[in-house]
This record gives structure tokens, C-alpha cells and sequence, in this order.
């Protein structure tokens, strides 16, 4: 740790306070996991402390960092976020050092760090939704889609519902899908990470005969020049296998984002998280992209 600071002040970091690091942070964006409300959230729920550091060439900031006991990750598995794509506010290239350690940072930091290893060896991959996909598979989606809504199904938008309703809906829909398998949120946390973060929410709920029926909690961090999409997890209905539910569910939200993104003319960052051989689904909607790790 000691070494580590002394690294960092030779290379020009220095402390800041939130304010500081909020403020780069919206002139050159982020992931949603290294978003300042994120951040605010996760460290007053669990008692993390941050220490806030910022990088200036000529007295203007360019670049900013968090840490807590040294790590970029304030995962818990209480809460629905991940840090499996750490993209830190950062306009220099070639800070030369990332002052806090990470197994998990972002493609986008590739040629940033000297104390940082990306290689396509590393196993810890993420899948960042494509640009576009083949007109075969837009016209395959639009068709999965106009069936669905044919057939009695509703779009509706997280902004209809109260955070209790959608932490409810959540729960009903991802136990449905995951049987037990995976540890679903609980319902208070959910709701007072909802009511906190309301205004990153984003996405689709779909119903059908009224009911719900498919729903992913997807936060959206928009900074000056781009929107970052994280789709956590989610779940639908195992009542409707007619339908690819999923499918349809991520297709819906991809174009509402994009159409969003073109409507501000900002750069489109759609993430599907992590990749493991077992989601080999994301293979047809996603670039995979080898994470970066630090050395020292």
C-alpha cells in the first residue's frame, strides 16, 4: 500500500475530494459501477470509506480514481451492481500508473496504465453489445417481437412503476427463471437501492395478459459524451416458452438505447457483463473483450 502511493505521487496523482472526482467524472464519463451516485450508495449502505484521488497536466483534470483499502471493487452481492468493467474518468492516455489494483478493468484503459496486463489469456472477458447486428438477426428480432405483441404482450418502462413494484416484479420474474440457482436480491435492498437511483434506471418490462412477464434491472450513466448501459441480471416467465422471452426482452432494450443515444448524439456502451462458456448466448449479441488486471 505504501509503495502504491508513492507510485501514485510520482506519477502525478493526488488526493481530491467527491466533489472533484464527480465533476471529472462527468466531463469524461465511466461504467456504471465508478458513477458517483453508485459510488455515494454502496459506500453509505455497506460502510466502505473511499479515498478520492485526481490527475491534472497543466492545472486542468484530466483523469480521476477511487479506492477503497486500495481496490476498485465495492461489490456486494446485496446490492445489483457489478464491477466487472471498472472504466474510470479519464481523458490523458497513458496516465502511466493506476494507483489501486483490479482484475476486472475496462478495454477501454488498454494502452493507459504500465502497471496494468490485458491479454486475451486473462479469463476474465466482458461483452459489450454490438454496434449492429446482420439484417438477418434484426429482421429475426423484430419478428420475435411483433409475435409477442400479437399475442396479448405489453412493452411498459420502469418509469410506470413504484420501486416496490419493481423490486416485486423482479423477484417473481428472476425466481422463475433461476429456480434457486443464483441468490436473488432482497426486497427491501432492492427497493432502497431503486428509491436512491431512480434516475439511472432504465429498460423494459414486458407484461402479457396483464401479467408481468420479463423484466433485467438495467442502469444507465450518461456523461458528456457517452451512455453506459449495465444489464445486471433479470428473469421472465417460465408459463410462455412460445416466446423467447429473454431474447425479446434484450432486444427491446438494445434499440431503446440506441434510439436514445442517437437522439443526444452520444456514443452508444451497452454491456452484458461477464463471460463465462455457460452464456454462450451472448456470443450473438456481443463483442467479448478481454479485462485488464494489475501487476504492482
Amino acid at each position: 500500500m505504501v509503495l502504491r502511493n508513492v507510485f501514485a505521487w510520482l506519477y502525478g496523482w493526488e488526493p481530491c475530494d467527491f466533489a472533484t472526482y464527480k465533476m471529472v467524472w462527468q466531463q469524461f464519463g465511466g461504467s456504471v459501477c465508478t458513477h458517483p451516485d453508485v459510488l455515494q450508495f454502496l459506500s453509505a449502505e455497506t460502510g466502505a470509506k473511499l479515498a478520492f484521488y485526481a490527475i491534472r497536466r497543466k492545472q486542468v483534470y484530466v483523469g480521476a480514481c477511487y479506492a477503497v483499502k486500495g481496490s476498485l471493487s465495492l461489490q456486494d452481492r446485496r446490492y445489483p451492481f457489478v464491477f466487472d468493467d471498472i472504466m474510470l474518468p479519464l481523458q490523458t492516455k497513458k496516465v502511466s500508473y493506476l494507483p489501486a489494483v483490479t482484475k476486472r478493468l475496462s478495454p477501454h484503459h488498454h494502452a493507459d496504465f504500465m502497471n496494468v496486463l490485458f491479454s486475451r489469456y486473462l479469463k476474465n472477458k466482458i461483452c459489450y453489445v454490438k454496434e449492429s447486428l446482420s439484417k438477418a438477426s434484426q429482421k429475426k428480432r423484430n419478428g420475435e417481437m411483433k409475435k409477442f405483441l400479437a399475442c396479448g404482450g405489453e412493452i411498459r418502462w420502469v418509469d410506470d412503476f413504484s420501486e416496490s413494484e419493481l423490486a416485486d416484479i423482479y423477484i417473481d420474474v428472476f425466481k422463475q427463471r433461476w429456480q434457486g440457482k443464483i441468490y436473488c436480491f432482497a426486497r427491501d435492498d432492492l427497493i432502497r437501492t431503486f428509491a436512491a437511483l431512480r434516475h439511472l434506471l432504465f429498460g423494459a418490462v414486458l407484461f402479457i395478459h396483464g401479467r408481468p412477464c420479463a423484466f433485467d434491472i438495467i442502469f444507465m450513466a450518461e456523461c458528456d459524451g457517452y451512455f453506459y448501459f449495465d444489464d445486471i441480471n433479470g428473469g421472465y416467465s417460465q408459463d410462455y416458452p412460445e416466446f423467447n422471452l429473454g431474447s425479446i426482452l434484450l432486444w427491446i432494450n438494445v434499440c431503446k438505447a440506441k434510439d436514445l443515444c442517437t437522439a443526444k448524439e452520444k456514443t452508444f456502451k451497452f454491456s452484458l457483463g461477464v463471460y463465462k462458456d455457460y452464456w454462450h448466448y451472448k456470443k450473438q449479441w456481443c463483442e467479448i473483450l478481454s479485462l485488464g488486471r494489475t501487476l504492482f
